[in-house]
């Protein structure tokens, strides 16, 4: 029986049981999920994150990722303004 004791080890048990991956979603990034990154060769990671001041988390996180798209929402007056960056 697999156990789970980290993402890392399930993102290499997914790896390891053959299942190919295209995109990996982290909703909610805020300081990073340890082990959600680097496992699977050429994949897009969307990563959502609504608060503003973890923005620069988000940065350093792209700067080892080869396609690395943001998803910031800002809330400002009843408005909602949609960002996206996508940086390669």
């Amino acid at each position: 029986m697999f156990k789970r004791n980290s993402v890392l080890d399930v993102m290499k048990h997914i790896k390891n049981k053959g299942l190919k991956v295209s995109t990996i979603i982290d909703v909610g990034v805020a300081y990073g999920t340890n082990g959600l990154y680097g496992v699977f060769d050429s994949v897009s990671y969307l990563m959502i994150e609504p608060l503003e001041e973890y923005q620069e988390v988000l940065k350093s996180i792209a700067k080892n990722i080869l396609l690395f798209i943001q998803l910031l929402q800002l809330v400002v007056k009843k408005e909602t303004l949609l960002l996206m960056y996508i940086l390669i």
